[in-house]
């Protein structure tokens, strides 16, 4: 440095307590230049003594020995951190002696002229900062010369100088303000040029940021589009979440729409089922600080909902609070979908395995025993010679034959459901339900039941018609298979009732009826209830799986020797 701030004249560690602590480089050069000026001051009460003693005015010494007094109060105050009061107490004192002097020599010796580097001191001392402090002493030192100049007041005694002290004397005072003022002027050029250096390396170095900043956003952006993620950040403050141009394209928004909405409206899209989840996950992270990581469904502009990865990380405060949590959300609605689709893959895989050992043990069992029988009656027709027992026999043997025809046919429409795909077509109802009931006049028990049927005339629907056929006669099959005997009028009711999105029908019967503890497993492969029910078990499991595969429904109310009610539900096709 080749400022006089900083030739060393005055050491900082002289003019500053040592461990002393400055907050900034501006305050502590200010510092600096009042322990100078102290010091200086000092010097100069010290000088014009000696002068003033050696050309013969020792009176002179009772006034510069209170300024050095005042100059060394002023110097330890400001060395040891009370700065301002330093300057208050040399600016004063300052002021107070010039005046004094002013207002008694003659204005030849230049007195008045260091006023103005007093005035200067107090500007760069205070700064702009203390700005009303800098210019009330300014103010002072204006008034107290516009006295000196304007009026012959004086405290002082009136003492006629010869021409040789006032000349030496305008050339102390000149050098004395052009010192004063060079420092303080000097002082705030170095000021001036470190803050336009330091402004010029910060500018610098933002623009090495900014450019830096830059790169990386690019990188940012690449790296999230890369990844199809949308960015949203929440500020805890407002209560808001700010939302990424990608964010908003994949729930379905224009770019301008929602780019910064309240917390809780945003929560409003999330599905039912999954805001609670979300809120815990939430809590979790903001209080014990547990990584944030769910998959949840949002509703989008159009009202579907979508399946969204979402993560993200909280900021928070020296007191352990909340500020913000910046994360992103990734589409994962395919893979969902596709997870889903294996999911019931496998649970149709299982089921098809389960049903397969199932199927194999029964239908093996239930193929050969009436084979069997069978066998047996042909054994006992052979040696048998009475016409009535042979007779007896065949009738035997035919009901087991239709036994086996009737599980064939079962074991046909079991794999026709399972492979043949749904066939739409218009069907008339009336003609179905004729149809049905013509098939089931086989049955012995036929002739023993009422039929009774509620349909509405004329009634056509589109739907799968052999499906539906199938549905009927097994419903109905069963009903009068268990029908009670023990009823005088024993029947079984049929009715039908169509809106234009589903058609009921509804078989009801006073049988025998079903015990509780079966209701949840007559639609299970091959249940039996007993050993002596008469069918095979799997009349009721294609029923299911045949309405299933219309996209129905089938519902079934029983009490035992009351009766029993099946309602199916299917959907009308346009």
């Amino acid at each position: 440095m080749s400022s006089l701030l900083n030739l060393n004249i005055f050491p900082p560690n002289i003019l500053l307590k040592k461990g002393l602590i400055i907050p900034s480089y501006t305050i502590r050069k200010k510092a600096i230049l009042t322990g100078q000026f102290s010091l200086l001051s000092m010097a100069m009460a010290i000088f014009y003594s000696v002068f003033d003693a050696f050309v013969g005015i020792p009176e002179n010494v009772a006034i510069y020995i209170p300024l050095a007094i005042v100059s060394i109060a002023a110097y330890l105050l400001n060395r040891n951190g009370h700065f301002f009061i330093s300057k208050i107490i040399l600016l004063l004192a300052g002021n107070t002696v010039v005046f004094l002097f002013a207002t008694r020599e003659a204005h030849a010796t230049g007195s008045i002229l260091i006023f103005i580097p007093i005035a200067i001191a107090a500007i760069t001392l205070f700064g702009y900062e203390r700005r009303v402090v800098s210019m009330m002493f300014v103010g002072l030192s204006i008034f107290l010369s516009i006295i000196v100049l304007k009026s012959d007041f004086t405290i002082l005694r009136h003492i006629t100088f010869s021409n040789e002290y006032i000349a030496a004397n305008f050339i102390f005072n000149l050098i004395s303000t052009m010192v004063i003022s060079s420092m303080a002027v000097y002082f705030l050029i170095d000021i001036n040029y470190r803050s336009e250096k330091t402004l010029l390396e910060n500018e610098n170095r933002l623009r090495s940021l900014t450019e830096e900043l830059e790169k990386s956003r690019n990188r940012f952006e690449l790296a999230i589009k890369g990844s199809s993620a949308g960015i949203w950040d929440v500020d805890f403050a407002t209560n808001t979440i700010y939302t990424s141009p990608l964010l908003r394209k994949m729930i379905g928004f224009e770019e301008h729409q929602y780019e910064r909405i309240e917390l809780e409206r945003f929560f409003k899209r999330i599905h039912l089922d999954d805001v609670d989840r979300l809120r815990k996950a939430v809590d979790a992270h903001l209080k014990r600080q547990w990584p944030f990581r769910i998959e949840l469904r949002i509703r989008k502009s159009d009202n579907t909902y979508g399946w969204f990865l979402d993560s993200g990380q909280a900021e928070w405060d020296e007191a352990g609070q909340p500020m913000r949590m910046v994360g992103s959300l990734v589409d994962i609605t395919l893979a969902k979908k596709a997870q889903e689709e294996v999911s019931r893959q496998n649970e149709m895989l299982a089921k098809a395995n389960s049903e397969l050992d199932r199927f194999v043990y029964s239908t093996s069992h239930d193929l050969r025993a009436p084979l069997s029988s069978v066998l047996g009656l042909i054994h006992i027709i052979e040696k048998e010679t009475d016409p009535k027992r042979v007779s007896k026999c065949i009738e035997m043997m035919k009901e087991r034959v239709e036994t086996l025809d009737n599980f064939i046919q079962e074991i046909i429409d079991y794999s026709r459901n399972t492979r043949v795909a749904v066939s739409l077509e218009p069907v008339m109802i009336n003609e179905l339900v004729e149809s049905c009931l013509k098939d089931l006049k086989y049955i012995p028990e036929f002739d023993e039941i009422e039929f009774k049927k509620n349909l509405p005339k004329d009634l056509v629907i589109k739907t799968d018609r052999s499906r539906l056929k199938v549905i009927l006669n097994n419903l109905l099959s069963n009903a009068i298979k268990y029908h009670d005997p023990e009823k005088e009028k024993p029947f079984i009711k049929l009715s039908v009732e169509s809106s234009k999105s589903k058609t009921k029908f509804i078989i009801e019967d006073n049988g025998i009826g079903i015990s509780k503890d079966y209701l949840d497993q007559i639609f299970d492969m091959f249940f039996r209830a007993t050993e002596s029910s008469k069918g095979s078990g799997l009349g009721l499991y294609i029923v299911k799986e045949m309405i299933e595969k219309l996209n129905g429904t089938i519902q079934v109310f029983s009490e035992e020797k009351k009766g029993t009610r099946f309602e199916v539900s299917i959907p009308n096709h346009k």
